[in-house]
């Protein structure tokens, strides 16, 4: 047991149902989170950036 050692023996490992599941929502929402739905958002409100209406109204024969 020479080669290892404990990295954080401060941090109190989560015991109860509610500490898991508190831990877990921090861990999970973290600021990268809304920066994606923040860009999202964006892209979909934008005017005029529709591909739809971008789209040919009369198929191409081939």
């Amino acid at each position: 047991m020479k080669n290892y050692y404990l990295v954080d023996e401060k941090r109190k490992t989560p015991v109860s149902a509610w500490e898991k599941i508190s831990q877990a929502l921090r861990r999970s929402v973290k600021l990268e989170l809304f920066v994606g739905l923040f860009v999202m958002m964006r892209e979909l409100l934008k005017r005029n950036n529709s591909a739809t209406i971008k789209y040919p109204f009369e198929k191409v024969k081939l």
